[in-house]
């Protein structure tokens, strides 16, 4: 744990030697992001949105291509903006085709505006794995992780089973369960997840209407273990997470009318199978 936090200190020394708050200036940002998987059918209705103006989440920003490769590209001057502003954007195309709009605000994608002359990495249309700073991924993982070692250690503490604190989630959040949805969204959500923490991993191995197979990074395993040595943080053990996290997805892939498989893989991975 110590070294993890000694990470995170040099990472914000690091980001915050580069945007520190100051006056006001302007920014040259070139966006670049391959659309060749967005199925664009009107090449003029592609661009960019964002909170920070003359970027709006209302009117299109428009953005110029593609070129051979699918490849959209814009260069926009944001004016009067404190040095180090986080901008936050998405890619935009059609009547209503939000980048990585499944996933709402969390898609959102984030640079800060920090050179007179910026060039943004090159994104890819609903990927999320290239556009974050380490230091972001790291502390969105420590909060998420925080957050379940609280929720999982509180019932725990009130006497409940794994099963019974993986039900109490479901029942709490209501989350719908749409029957007809393809078992591929459960893989689409994982994904999404591992792509936000720098411990995420994603391998798929299945992707058909009745079956799905893939492997992920059991991201709270290793986060436990880089805060203790057994793996216990606050009474909560590593058995404890994985077999809350395996009852809940049970519960879910019930709910969808399928049924769901837990593989242990080395590396702290596991494979997840998913059959209707």
């Amino acid at each position: 744990m110590k070294s993890e936090l000694l990470k995170l200190l040099c990472a914000i020394l690091i980001f915050g030697s580069f945007c520190i708050q100051g006056n006001a200036q302007t920014y040259k940002v070139k966006f670049q992001v391959d659309m060749s998987e967005a199925g664009v059918e009107d090449p003029a209705t592609v661009g960019i949105r964002g909170d920070v103006a003359p970027l709006s989440w209302t009117e299109t920003y428009p953005m110029k291509g593609p070129d051979k490769d699918g490849i959209y590209s814009v260069t926009i001057k944001f004016e009067n903006v404190e040095y180090g502003t986080r901008l936050q954007y998405k890619y935009y195309h059609g009547d209503d085709q939000w980048d990585n709009d499944q996933y709402g605000e969390k898609g959102n994608r984030i640079t800060p505006l920090c050179s007179k002359k910026q060039v943004v990495p090159f994104d890819t249309w609903n990927t999320l794995d290239n556009f974050s700073l380490e230091i972001m991924l790291e502390s969105y993982a420590w909060d998420l992780f925080m957050s379940w070692i609280f929720e999982v250690g509180s019932a725990k503490n009130r006497g409940l089973t794994m099963h019974e604190i993986a039900q109490e989630i479901v029942d709490f959040w209501k989350w719908p369960i749409d029957k007809s949805a393809p078992l591929s969204d459960f893989m689409k959500m994982d994904r999404f997840f591992q792509e936000k923490t720098p411990f995420g991993y994603f391998e798929e191995i299945e992707n058909s209407p009745n079956r799905i197979e893939y492997i992920v990074s059991k991201t709270w395993e290793i986060m436990q273990y880089q805060w203790s040595d057994d793996g216990v943080v606050q009474g909560v053990t590593v058995d404890d997470m994985n077999e809350m996290f395996t009852a809940m997805m049970e519960i879910y892939a019930e709910k969808a009318g399928g049924k769901y498989e837990w593989v242990d893989e080395p590396d702290h991975k596991v494979r997840i199978i998913i059959t209707k």
